[in-house]
């Protein structure tokens, strides 16, 4: 599942199939109406990042994938067909994005101070299991060992009493505006 910044919600279902609600880029929309319109053309999303500012990524069931963001994005996009491909895409505020490519290696253009210092805590281990990043700064790590951390919260009391709940069992956040966040736990 990924949220956009705004109000928007797209869920990749186990099956193969696909569903999203408003509030998702118009590029993606009419890539993906494109997609439905070619019939013999079975491919559908595997995996989607969405952001602020109309940016998307989709990866499609046939291994090929399609972007919406700067040159610099695209440029480390395209870098990660020789570092294992793409396995997780986050946008966060503005501009700012993380790749975390499937060797673990990654490449951060997020400005998020505490991921950046996590990070630097790790001493910028390539064991990158997937990155997030909310709209205000909002963050969530994930390494490949089960380890994750999260921020970006300007009080931890802001915390949502769900999460302290299950804090140690945490495996993928995703943010939105308004303190919307979705989590994944064991």
């Amino acid at each position: 599942m990924a949220l956009s910044h705004s109000d928007g919600a797209f869920v990749v279902q186990e099956g193969g199939g696909y569903s999203y609600s408003a509030g998702m880029p118009t590029a993606l929309c009419e890539l993906l109406q494109q997609e439905k319109k070619k019939r013999r053309n079975k491919r559908s999303p595997s995996y989607v990042a969405l952001g602020s500012n109309d940016r998307y990524y989709v990866r499609f069931t046939d291994g090929s994938s399609q972007w919406s963001g700067n040159e610099l994005l695209s440029e480390k996009v395209r870098d990660g067909t020789s570092k294992g491909g793409i396995k997780s895409i986050a946008f966060g505020m503005t501009d700012s994005w993380f790749i975390v490519y499937g060797d673990g290696g990654w490449c951060n253009l997020s400005n998020c101070s505490g991921l950046d210092n996590k990070i630097g805590a790790r001493q910028k281990r390539g064991d990158l299991k997937c990155v997030s990043l909310g709209p205000n700064g909002e963050w969530f790590m994930a390494a490949k060992n089960g380890r994750s951390w999260w921020g970006g919260y300007s009080d931890a009391s802001q915390l949502p009493e769900q999460i302290k709940n299950v804090k140690d069992k945490i495996t993928f956040m995703d943010f939105a505006d308004g303190d919307t966040f979705i989590a994944r736990y064991e």
